[in-house]
């Protein structure tokens, strides 16, 4: 069997697979069936996942993966960039399906299992097609799939504050599936079941009679459906509502990998079909990549819900992706061909890293809700001195998502940053600037980032429970263990493989190089000897044996753990120095300790941290709408004679229309 072969047999049986999964699902009637779905699912994304692995490593052309009469010609291909995202949406799959399996049975009263398990079977089949359609009906057909699977599941546990959230989420991705299909309709002249390849070739040749104002409006239209998916600014509101809604382990898949569907949609739309913009389109994509990451990150250190503190910081790291694909849109249309493709290169990377890392977090905070029965952070901690694995994979995302060395993030943002500075004296004025803003807004968003972690781990997972329901054993079982400790270990170790993941497939940047000003695997070496040999040292030269726990000097007063730091005194001095744009509301309210004394007090803070653009965007839009169907009603006065002057003036206009 050859190597195309094989990945074309790994996809179909992948496909075929998750959709058996979904129905098997369907028809939960006992255990034996329950078992055969979970297992025909995991085993095709595991299919899936060794396809995509095999397409990179191999190094193949673009293939055909299904060519059929029956259905639209060439409707499925793979090719390098697919080939990653496939990846992507199978590797992560499977963990998060692994996990499902013991997370759902723990919330079987919450939940219905075999609902859960075809919405989740389908939303994978709906990403696994965006990513592998080649044309735009089929494209458009997936899109759909996808975004109806993830609302319903949104709104799975039927409760009012997941339905609002989820009809938002509904409201935004099909006003970014209309603007898909308007752009497409612009772009091959209503022939929606074109080739992406034949729709490429025409505007390459020129044979495509669209002007420059169509090709940017079109360009828009696309940055407006792809980028509202993504969570950037200022279409951004529904992420941080409809993510922590969705079981654990479906809030991973969405923020993992749904958002990075989002950018490959955009991708294929400016790699094949817009080959050439305004170099302005590529400073616009920079700018609002970076007030995305901006926002998020400090909205991420305010929040103390701990799954809404994931989904802003997954806007912050969508807007860091963005900001690197707006340089690769500038350096292209500049011509440096070479510099706009090492920007692509590492996006492509930040993309895999941000997909494995946040998919861990979001399946960790699923263990943290289940052990506390909370998700506001404030009442947790205590984990790490009892959950110890689980603590230490928790620990590896989070020293991931804070960009430290030698994480796969920190390898991209870094390998962006010396990018920046070697290329900055080349370029034009103007491209100079965008290069130093752009070199600002990513150290703020990194420094703040690491802030936003040690928080998280600090404040959920440290010190003393805060929560007297807690139930804080040992490690959770295997099914929520394994998965949340492989991702932690990938998102880690993608640092110390940065080199050749930079060369696979699209990656490849061997052409260009990686201007590394070390070597990854050297960096990460030299860290583990000095931990190592700080151990050794710790346990050579110290009275290890003679010395005895004590608890800290506590002034005669017991030390507990409502006197710990709390993630609202941390976020303090950040939250003064931007209230500007984090606007915030208090609420201290007093009850006596005794009541025969009302001098003696205990004090409470409500704080509520309130979105700018909740105030100054989405709801003046509300208030139009609302208005604008107010005024609308009153023409619903019941008079017959109102109704017969409008059907006339109808008759009017349109007869002055066609004359």
């Amino acid at each position: 069997m050859t190597a195309e072969s094989f990945v074309i047999l790994m996809i179909v049986t992948s496909l075929s697979g998750v959709f058996i999964g979904g129905v098997l699902a369907v028809l939960n009637k006992n255990d034996w069936m329950q078992r055969a779905a979970q297992t025909v699912l995991l085993v095709a994304l595991a299919c899936g996942a060794l396809a995509g692995a095999a397409f990179l490593l191999r190094d193949m052309s673009s293939l055909a993966v299904l060519e059929n009469e029956w259905l639209f010609p060439g409707d499925l291909k793979i090719d390098s960039l697919s080939a990653i995202f496939f990846f992507l949406v199978n590797a992560v799959g499977f963990l998060a399906v692994l996990y499902g399996l013991r997370y759902l049975m723990n919330e079987r009263n919450h939940y219905h299992i075999g609902y859960i398990q075809f919405l989740t079977a389908l939303f994978l089949l709906g990403m696994q097609m965006v990513v592998l359609a080649a044309t735009p009906v089929f494209f458009l057909f997936s899109w759909e799939v996808m975004s109806f699977a993830s609302f319903l599941l949104v709104m799975a546990d039927m409760k009012r504050d997941s339905t609002k959230p989820a009809l938002f989420y509904l409201i935004v991705t099909h006003l970014g599936a209309g603007a898909i299909l308007a752009g497409f309709l612009m772009l091959t002249n209503g022939s929606l079941f074109l080739d992406f390849t034949q729709i490429s070739s025409s505007l390459v040749s020129g044979s495509s009679e669209l002007s420059n104002g169509a090709l940017i409006a079109i360009f828009l239209l696309f940055f407006f459906a792809f980028g509202s998916k993504a969570g950037l600014f200022p279409f951004h509101g529904w992420l941080p509502e409809a993510h922590p809604q969705a079981p654990s382990h479906i809030s991973a898949l969405m923020s993992g990998v749904m958002l990075k569907i989002a950018v490959y949609g955009f991708l294929r739309a400016v790699l094949d079909l817009l080959p050439n913009v305004p170099i302005e389109l590529g400073f616009a994509v920079v700018i609002i990549g970076l007030f995305s990451a901006i926002f998020g990150v400090l909205y991420s250190v305010m929040e103390t819900d701990i799954k809404r503190i994931l989904a802003f910081s997954s806007i912050e790291n969508l807007g860091i992706i963005f900001t690197m694909i707006g340089l690769f849109l500038v350096a292209r249309t500049a011509g440096v061909h070479e510099l706009g493709f090492l920007f692509l290169s590492i996006a492509l990377f930040q993309s895999m890293c941000h997909a494995c890392f946040k998919s861990g977090l979001f399946l960790s905070a699923g263990v943290a809700v289940q052990t506390f029965h909370t998700r506001n952070i404030e009442k947790m901690g205590g984990m790490a001195k009892r959950m110890k694995l689980f603590s230490l994979a928790v620990l590896l995302l989070c020293l991931t998502a804070a960009a430290l060395p030698p994480s796969g993030a920190f390898m991209g943002e870094w390998l962006l940053i010396q990018t920046i500075v070697n290329n900055i004296g080349s370029m034009d004025f103007s491209v100079q600037a965008l290069f130093l803003v752009t070199l600002i807004g990513v150290g703020f968003v990194a420094g703040i980032a690491v802030l936003s972690m040690i928080r998280f781990f600090g404040i959920g997972f440290l010190a003393k429970k805060r929560s007297p329901q807690a139930n804080v054993e040992e490690d959770p079982g295997t099914e929520l263990l394994f998965p949340v400790m492989a991702l932690g270990v990938m998102a880690f170790l993608m640092g110390t493989l940065a080199r050749p993941l930079l060369r696979l497939g699209t990656l490849n940047a061997s052409d260009v190089g990686t201007p590394f000003t070390f070597n990854p695997l050297g960096l990460s070496l030299i860290l583990v000897i000095m931990i190592v040999l700080a151990w050794v040292l710790r346990r050579t030269t110290s009275n290890v044996k003679n010395e005895r726990p004590y608890h800290t000097w506590d002034c005669g007063q017991p030390i507990d753990a409502s006197m710990e730091y709390t993630g609202t005194a941390f976020a303090a001095p950040l939250r003064f120095f931007f209230r500007m744009l984090v606007q915030a509301k208090k609420k201290i309210t007093a009850e006596p300790l005794v009541s025969t004394n009302p001098w003696l007090v205990k004090k409470t803070l409500f704080l509520e941290t309130i979105p700018i653009w909740d105030t100054y965007f989405y709801h003046p839009i509300v208030q139009f709408i609302e208005w604008c169907s107010m005024t609308i009603r009153r023409l619903q006065n019941g008079s017959i004679q109102f109704y017969i002057t409008l059907i006339f003036m109808a008759l009017i206009i349109t007869a002055l229309a066609i004359l």
